[in-house]
């Protein structure tokens, strides 16, 4: 495993921020990330320094990017597409 703040340092993350994370397969209005966008910046308002982080592909990963393009860059958003989406860990 990798230390946590190297880790982070690595992602380019705030050392001692909180940190929200997405990870799956990007299919805006099935996964209601259009929502998680929209409400972001209300989480932005009680907890300034929280980052959130959005790990995935699929058919909606260009659309999710425009829709993140209109939130400035300073609001604590970090998109990473392309991320790897598998099945493992997954019980069947």
């Amino acid at each position: 495993p990798v230390p946590k703040p190297d880790a982070r340092a690595a992602l380019g993350l705030p050392a001692g921020a909180p940190i929200a994370c997405w990870h799956g397969r990007v299919s805006i209005g099935q996964k209601g990330l259009d929502v998680l966008a929209a409400a972001w910046p209300l989480v932005l308002h009680e907890v300034p320094d929280a980052v959130l982080v959005l790990l995935g592909d699929g058919h909606d990963a260009s659309a999710l990017a425009t829709l993140l393009a209109d939130i400035p860059a300073d609001r604590g958003f970090s998109f990473r597409a392309g991320a790897p989406v598998g099945r493992a860990g997954r019980r069947r």
